[in-house]
């Protein structure tokens, strides 16, 4: 036990190093706000006109300083304040987009904000980076690295869900805040870093890996891929873990054979789910190594290598997701907006679980792995105009329409469940173009129009 709390603690105090803070003027949103504002306001910019000027915004400050970090708060509405990392490479340049990382460290039963303050300080042990097994490595790669501390106290944690923690009834529904925050993190660093939308990645180890696992499960739109080193692949005390959410982006799953902390007999029986359905995962093991071990520094090349091949599509025309969560209930162009869980679910939608490997008596018992509440459902893709799917639970849903999805001078048609509820033209609209991007700053996912569907 004793050396598991000092690996630990090593893992955790090696994402600490000194840092400055951002000059106050680069980070103010005034030259974003005030674009967005007039663009809004001037009734002489039409839809398309403002659909070229969002998707071309390019006036972002000069950052003199680069091949450095630097320390950023985040203004939570429910955490308050949330100190994050932001390291800026070299090559970064403000007139050209830059890949982003989103790096989640483990250890969060010991993390809190005040943390920080030694980083501001230079108090932080020195050189720590050098043994951190992604930093050295992925501050040599030409990209924008966001590294945020969680704090359990406060219920800022990407591995317990902490909002629902002592609940015994498996059918309550209640929201781990952390992820919709992470998500409005990368939104607001959007105002003033040159962001490219297609390239923005989340990776983690141990505690790390389960929330760059949880975000593709429950939030992954703004994000092109997420890499899992030696996962759990689940969020504790979450009863709302849907395996078939991964089906919408890749993931690059890593685990290790002595790993006496995450056994990956457990790991293995995911992966095989996962497989039956053809999630787009890319899944390794290294045999020999334990949880924290040089497999580490030895597979990230090719984790970059994934991250370098992997570009998110918002358009892409297969869609899949199930949430029983109003907070996380949108995948890129579907958005549910009414479920009724009291419902009996479509034939189709089948439920995906797995026994629970125990690492002390070394196998398997009958209980699920999953105790997941019931959910509901949409899948669905589209084509020349039209757009079929099939729904589960759902009583109302919003397709959002981007600029290239359609052929605008015809008619769309909506058929869902085999009957066609919707058939006419559809108009773009200026105001929820600037609505949702006002909201996450997405220069390449830009909503022109939505069907509104009430079944």
């Amino acid at each position: 036990m004793k050396k598991i709390v000092l690996l630990f603690s090593f893992i955790y105090f090696s994402i600490f190093a000194s840092g400055q803070y951002f000059d106050q003027k680069l980070t103010k949103t005034a030259a974003f706000d005030h674009f967005l504002q007039q663009v809004e306001s001037n009734p002489a910019i039409g839809a398309d006109s403002a659909l070229y000027l969002l998707s071309h915004w390019n006036n972002y400050p000069q950052i003199s300083s680069t091949a450095r970090e630097y320390v950023y708060f985040f203004e939570d509405s429910f955490y308050g304040n949330v100190p994050l990392r932001i390291f800026i490479p070299a090559s970064y340049k403000n007139d050209h987009k830059n890949s982003l990382i989103l790096s989640l460290h483990g250890a969060v039963n010991i993390s809190n904000f005040g943390r920080v303050s030694l980083t501001i300080r230079n108090e932080a042990p020195k050189n720590e980076s050098d043994v951190d097994p992604f930093f050295d490595y992925l501050s040599k790669q030409n990209s924008i690295i966001v590294r945020p501390y969680a704090d359990p106290e406060i219920k800022f944690d990407w591995v317990v869900n902490r909002f629902a923690k002592g609940v015994t009834n498996p059918d309550s529904v209640i929201t781990n805040l952390t992820f919709a925050t992470l998500n409005k993190i990368i939104n607001q660093l959007k105002s003033f870093l040159n962001i490219d939308d297609s390239k923005v990645f989340a990776i983690g180890h141990s505690d790390g890996s389960d929330g760059a696992f949880a975000l593709e499960v429950y939030t992954p739109s703004a994000f092109a891929g997420f890499a899992c080193y030696n996962s759990m692949l689940t969020n504790i005390f979450a009863s709302n873990i849907y395996l078939r959410n991964m089906l919408n982006r890749p993931c690059y799953i890593i685990h290790s054979d002595l790993d006496d902390l995450r056994p990956i007999e457990q790991a293995r029986v995911i992966i095989h789910e996962l497989k039956t359905f053809n999630s787009p995962i890319s899944y390794k093991e290294y045999i020999g190594y334990k949880h924290f071990d040089k497999h580490l520094e030895k597979d990230i090349p090719d984790g970059l290598k994934f991250f370098n091949k992997t570009t998110r599509d918002p358009y892409h025309p297969d869609i899949y997701w199930e949430t029983n969560d109003p907070a996380y209930a949108q995948i890129d162009w579907i958005r549910i907006t009414r479920f009724d869980l009291h419902k009996d679910p479509a034939v189709w939608q089948k439920g995906i679980n797995v026994k629970s490997y125990n690492k002390i008596k070394k196998q398997f018992e009958e209980y699920d792995y999953y105790r997941n509440a019931e959910s509901c459902a949409i899948k669905g893709s589209y084509k020349n105009n039209v757009f079929e799917l099939k729904t589960s639970r759902v009583n109302g849903f919003e397709i959002l329409i981007g600029q290239q999805m359609i052929d605008w001078n015809l008619p769309v048609q909506v058929i869902v469940n085999g009957k066609k509820v919707f058939d006419k033209k559809v108009e773009k609209d200026k105001t929820m173009l600037i609505k949702n991007f006002r909201e996450n700053r997405d220069r390449q996912a830009l909503w022109i129009s939505r069907i509104d569907v009430s079944l």
